[in-house]
C-alpha cells in the first residue's frame, strides 16, 4: 500500500507477503432408511497453515505463523414433513507472533500483554518478543425444519425452521496484535493479546413460503455472547483530544476489548412475480439490536435499520436472447438512534435514500451463453455517510457509479428456468 509521502521516500509504505495453504476432506455417508425416516450425514476435516510477513515504517500487525485444524459431523433425520439436524465441530489453532520492540512495548505499556503466552526473547535481536498461543474450541447446533402443509396445495411451499446453537470464534491476528494504522485504514487500531475465545449461545426462528409467483421469508434471531470481541472508539486526553497526536496528524483510536453482549434482530425478504405479466417486485428489510451488558447501554457501531425495494420489467425472449430485464430500485437507511452518546467521536450521520437502476440480458453465441448486466448506484449523486464506515469521520461515501459485468457460460442450453 502507498501513502502520500515526501519525494525522497521510495517504495510502498506497507508491504505484505501472505502464504496460505488449506486441505479439506469431506465424506457423505450412505443414507440409512429407518421406516418413515432417512438418516443422511456428512463428516469432514480440514487443516490450514498461514505464514505472513509485513514490512512497514510502522507496524500494523506483527509477522506471524499459524496452524489451524477442525473436525465436524452433521447428521439429518429427514421425514416428509419434518427434518431434525444435529451437528458438532471441534477447532484448534496454534499461533506464533513475532513482535518488534515497538509492538512489544506498546502492548506492555497498555497492560494488554498476555504474560502466560508471551516471552521477551528478543526476537530478531531487536528487543521485542514472541507470543505463542493455542486455542481449542467446540461448537454444536440443533435444528428443526417443519413443512406442516406438505399435502395442502395452497400452502404446500410453507416451512418453519428453528435452530439453536453454541458457537465459538477465536480472535483474529489484528484483534490480538494490531498496533498502528495503514494508508487504507485511517485510524489507530490497538489489539489485546489477552483476548480469548468468543462464545455465543443463540437461536433463530425462520418462516418461509415458496409459491409459483411469490416467495417470502422472515426470520428473527438472538444470542448471548460471552467475551464478545468489540472494536470500539477510545477517546484520548491531551492536545489533540479526543483524538491522539501522531506524526501523521491527529487520529481516532479504536481498541479491541472483550465484553458480554446481547445481539438480536430480524430480516424480511419477498420476491413477487406477477402472474402472466412481465413485472416483478422484490424487497427486503433488516433490523439489528445490541446491548453492552457491562455498560448497560447500546452496542456501538451496529448497522442502522435498512429497507430496499426494487421493481423489475422482464422483456420477452427472442431467438438469440433470454431473461432480459430492466429494473429500478431504492434503498432507505435510517439514522442510527441507538448508540452510546459519550463513546463515539461523532454522532451518527443522517438518514439517506439511494436510487439505483440496472439492465441485463443473456445472449446465445454459438455453444456459449454471454451474460451482460449494467447497474447504476447512487444515481441522484446523494452526499451521505455510512454509520458503519470508518471513513465517515473524514469523507462522504462515493457518488454515482456504473458497473458493467460480463460472464460466459460454456455448453449451457438457453431458456427460462422452470
Amino acid at each position: 500500500e502507498y501513502d502520500l509521502v515526501r519525494d525522497s521516500i521510495e517504495g510502498p509504505q506497507l508491504s505484505l507477503d501472505l502464504a496460505t495453504h488449506n486441505a479439506d476432506l469431506r465424506y457423505e455417508h450412505a443414507a440409512a432408511h429407518l421406516r418413515a425416516w432417512t438418516l443422511v450425514g456428512t463428516l469432514g476435516a480440514s487443516v490450514g497453515q498461514q505464514h505472513n510477513d509485513f514490512e512497514a515504517a510502522s507496524t500494523l500487525v506483527p509477522d506471524y505463523d499459524q496452524w489451524s485444524w477442525s473436525l465436524y459431523d452433521i447428521e439429518r433425520f429427514v421425514h416428509e414433513r419434518l427434518e431434525f439436524e444435529i451437528g458438532g465441530r471441534y477447532d484448534g489453532l496454534h499461533r506464533k507472533a513475532n513482535l518488534e520492540e515497538r509492538d512489544w512495548l506498546g502492548q506492555q505499556a497498555g497492560g494488554r500483554l498476555d504474560a502466560e503466552s508471551c516471552t521477551a526473547d528478543g526476537a530478531g535481536g531487536n528487543g521485542g518478543g514472541r507470543c505463542i498461543i493455542d486455542f481449542n474450541t467446540a461448537s454444536a447446533t440443533l435444528g428443526m425444519l417443519a413443512r406442516p402443509f406438505r399435502r395442502f396445495n395452497p400452502l404446500r411451499g410453507a416451512s418453519l425452521r428453528l435452530q439453536l446453537d453454541s458457537s465459538a470464534r477465536t480472535p483474529a491476528i489484528d484483534e490480538q496484535f494490531m498496533n498502528g494504522a495503514a494508508p487504507s485504514f485511517p485510524l489507530l487500531g490497538v489489539g489485546d493479546s489477552r483476548l480469548g475465545v468468543e462464545r455465543s449461545w443463540g437461536g433463530e426462528l425462520a418462516a418461509r413460503y415458496e409459491g409459483d409467483w411469490l416467495q417470502v421469508e422472515a426470520n428473527a434471531y438472538g444470542s448471548f455472547i460471552d467475551n464478545y470481541i468489540y472494536f470500539v472508539p477510545e477517546q484520548q486526553e491531551g492536545q489533540c483530544a479526543p483524538l491522539t497526536c501522531t506524526t501523521r496528524g491527529p487520529m481516532p483510536v479504536f481498541v479491541f476489548e472483550a465484553i458480554d453482549a446481547l445481539l438480536g434482530g430480524g430480516e424480511l425478504r419477498f420476491d413477487l412475480r406477477a402472474p402472466r405479466l412481465p413485472f416483478g417486485l422484490s424487497g427486503n428489510a433488516a433490523w439489528v439490536r445490541g446491548r453492552d451488558l457491562a455498560a448497560a447501554d447500546h452496542l456501538a457501531l451496529l448497522p442502522a435499520d435498512r429497507y430496499a425495494l426494487t421493481g423489475r420489467y422482464f422483456l420477452p425472449d427472442t431467438r438469440v436472447s433470454a431473461r432480459a430485464y430492466l429494473e429500478l430500485g431504492g434503498t432507505v437507511v435510517a439514522r442510527q438512534t441507538r448508540y452510546q452518546v459519550d463513546l463515539d467521536f461523532a454522532p451518527p450521520p443522517p438518514a439517506y435514500v439511494l436510487l439505483g437502476a440496472g439492465a441485463g440480458v443473456e445472449l446465445l453465441t454459438g455453444d456459449q451463453i454471454l451474460r451482460l448486466s449494467l447497474s447504476g448506484t447512487n444515481l441522484l449523486n446523494m452526499r451521505y455517510r455510512d454509520y458503519n464506515s470508518l471513513l465517515r469521520y473524514f469523507a462522504d461515501e462515493p457518488g454515482w457509479g456504473l458497473q458493467l459485468r460480463v460472464a460466459v457460460d460454456f455448453d449451457v442450453s438457453l431458456g427460462r428456468e422452470a
